[in-house]
């Protein structure tokens, strides 16, 4: 994964904001936050430039799996139609 302060120095908010707000399908990401503090750290992600690598990482960290799944009475589940992967 990405080291969140490796050598370019942004915090692991600046890193997910930097990648949510250049991600094709993001149309207006939205940053709530509770104090000055954390929306000078959130600007800051403005000034990230992730590489393509760091994107491409990032994507497959976040991917998930669709698809059908049966319940059962023990608690576990098993997916039934896995349509992404």
């Amino acid at each position: 994964m990405i080291s969140p302060r490796g050598a370019r120095g942004a915090t692991v908010a600046q890193i997910a904001l930097a990648w949510v707000i250049g991600h094709p399908d993001v149309t207006a990401p939205v940053a709530g936050v509770t104090s000055l503090e954390q929306l000078e750290d959130n600007l800051g992600a403005l000034s990230q430039d992730l590489s393509q690598e760091e994107r491409e990482r990032l994507d497959e960290a976040s991917r998930h799996t669709l698809g059908v799944y049966r319940y059962h009475s023990g608690g576990g589940a098993h997916l039934l139609q896995p349509w992404l992967r």
